[in-house]
């Protein structure tokens, strides 16, 4: 505003001068001189071509520029101090005193940016923005742990007109790469841009075991656990692991024993220095034995043959044994066996035994019971599943228990002859008579039908019916000797051969007399019973024993028999012939 005052005071004063000098006109007329205040900026102009140049500096709005403009002449239209739109030239006029003009053209440039800062780089497909500093014009980044820096392709944004290397072009950053960023007015900036590769942040545990005992952990890497089972029986006091992991270091180490009774802690730490702990517990498997190791019994005593090969045992008892209600004292591993042991089994066929291990595994034994075949006289004798004791009496070997086969039928449905179907009678029906004296038999179902003498009859194998003589032999052995078979036999009424029929007796069925009971033949008075009508009678038990004898009367309906008396030390020979209809004991002696 000064300098369009003091343009005006000298106008003025040149025109009073010109006046008071010179009546004639003056022709002057030009700038001499054109700026702008706001901003600062000094016109360049030329007389020769009548044209003034401005530069303003960058981002000035040429819209509304107000100049300061010094000139000869009168007056300048536009006028000074007014503010005008230089978007275009703009012609100023200038008229002197006589009245001519003369035109300026006024042209205003905006000076180009001197900007040549890089605002923003980054790697985009590894998320990594480079921290810029004005001050050293340096660029960090920082890639990812892995990342190829051979050829990473930068973004980057800038002020300034260009910039060199392009951004979006591959770059190899294994070394500091320099970008040259180059402002609209030419002039330069450089940046050193420095990539370094993160270190990694892994820090997994990605194998845990224990070589040993062929233990490998299972981890997981949501819990950051690692259960560990080991075989039982192990001691986990001083168990050393074998651990492979990412990161650096593990604390404890790889290798080094640890106690694991208690979850032991591992800490992995990565090459970024972060940490990650894993908790590790060790469980000892339950145990898998499983194995029968002993097998016997104490009554009869007998051990089992115990193959682990084929998981059987093999027991055998002595001859003549039951087996239908063993007791065996089984010792084994594991947690369970069944069926128990000490609980009576019928090993009539072969009893699966199946041991349970604590890790629930099983294991079946299969346990075969063998009943040893009758060798010798004294041995008992296994037959139709009863134990039958023999005895030597004299040259002959005899069953020393009344028979009780075949299948016990109510004495009024009758009995056969076959030995498919052995019938019994229970002395006055009753069960628990035959399981104390025996089965009562017709002869012809004692004989299965048949009529020779010493035939097997209902006897096992190798054995028979005995014959009248061979009774009387039994007799002869055991007392005075004066028994005689048929047929003359015995007188009626008579008790030969004392005092034999005490000695066949059981002991305490001799009223006292002596010797009683010493043979071994063991005669039990179980009585006998003959048909009436529909039905028998029943008689005799507790006070007469009588045997059947294979020898058949000559009538064919009558056989011989031999018996026992409470009140007799002798063998009952009276009224030895019998119906065969009727029903006696049956006792057994050895074919020769």
């Amino acid at each position: 505003m000064k300098r369009v005052l003091l343009g005006v005071l000298f106008t003025a004063l040149g025109l009073m001068i010109t006046g008071c000098g010179d009546s004639s006109s003056s022709n002057a007329k030009s700038v001499t001189a054109f700026s702008f205040e706001n901003p600062a900026a000094q016109g360049t102009i030329s007389e020769t071509s009548h044209t003034i140049a401005v530069t303003v500096p960058f981002g000035t709005e040429v819209t509304t520029l107000v100049p300061t403009i010094i000139q000869t002449g009168t007056i300048i239209a536009p006028a000074s101090g007014v503010a005008q739109d230089f978007t275009n030239p703009v012609v100023y006029t200038i008229t002197a005193a006589d009245a001519s003009t003369q035109d300026y053209t006024v042209t205003v440039t905006v000076a180009p940016s001197t900007a040549k800062a890089i605002t923003a780089f980054s790697f985009a497909n590894y998320n990594a923005v480079g921290t810029i500093s004005e001050t050293s014009h340096t660029i960090a980044v920082t890639v990812p742990f892995g990342t190829n820096i051979t050829t990473l392709v930068p973004t980057i944004i800038h002020t300034g007109a260009s910039i060199r290397p392009a951004t979006g072009v591959a770059q190899d950053f294994t070394d500091t790469v320099i970008y040259t960023v180059t402002a609209a007015n030419a002039s330069t900036q450089d940046y050193t841009v420095t990539v370094t590769v993160a270190p990694s942040t892994a820090k997994a545990i990605t194998a845990f075991s224990f070589a040993n005992y062929n233990a490998v952990g299972i981890i997981s890497e949501t819990s950051h656990t690692i259960p560990v089972t080991v075989p039982f029986g192990t001691v986990v006091t001083a168990l050393v692991p074998t651990i492979n992991h990412t990161g650096t270091i593990i604390a404890p180490a790889s290798g080094v024993a640890r106690d694991f009774t208690n979850p032991v802690v591992y800490t992995v730490t990565a090459a970024d220095a972060s940490t990650q702990n894993y908790t590790v517990t060790v469980t000892v498997a339950p145990s898998s034995s499983k194995k029968i190791t002993t097998f016997n019994f104490a009554a009869p005593a007998a051990e089992g043959t115990i193959l682990e090969a084929s998981h059987t045992i093999d027991v055998t008892l002595p001859s003549g044994k039951v087996v239908t209600a063993l007791v065996p004292t089984i010792v084994h591993t594991g947690t369970s066996i069944a069926p128990a042991s000490g609980v009576a089994q019928d090993f009539t066929n072969p009893v699966v035994y199946t041991v349970t291990a604590a890790d629930a595994s099983a294991q079946n034994y299969t346990v075969t019971v063998t009943v040893a075949p009758w060798e010798a006289c004294g041995d008992a004798l296994m037959y139709a599943g009863e134990s039958y004791p023999t005895v030597q009496i004299g040259t002959q070997c005899w069953i020393a228990r009344n028979l009780d086969v075949g299948t016990a039928t109510p004495s009024a449905s009758g009995q056969g002859t076959s030995c498919a179907a052995i019938k019994k009678f229970c002395y006055e029906d009753s069960g628990s008579n035959c399981e104390t004296y025996g089965g009562m038999y017709t002869w012809t179902q004692a004989m299965c039908g048949a009529q020779t003498e010493k035939s097997q009859g209902i006897c096992p194998p190798g054995w028979h019916i005995p014959s009248d003589p061979e009774y009387v032999t039994l007799a002869n052995a055991l007392g005075a000797g004066n028994c005689y078979p048929y047929p003359g036999g015995d007188y009626p009424g008579t008790f030969c051969g004392a005092p034999a029929g005490d000695r066949l007796k059981s002991a305490g069925l001799c009223q006292g007399r002596t010797p009683c009971g010493d043979s071994g033949f063991d005669g039990l008075l179980g009585g006998g019973f003959y048909p009436s009508g529909d039905n028998v009678v029943f008689y005799s038990v507790g006070v007469q024993a009588s045997f059947w004898t294979s020898s058949l009367n000559g009538n064919n309906v009558e056989a011989w028999r031999r018996g026992l008396d409470v009140n007799y030390s002798g063998v009952d020979g009276s009224y030895f012939w019998t119906p065969i209809t009727n029903g006696r004991s049956v006792r057994c002696v050895k074919d020769p």
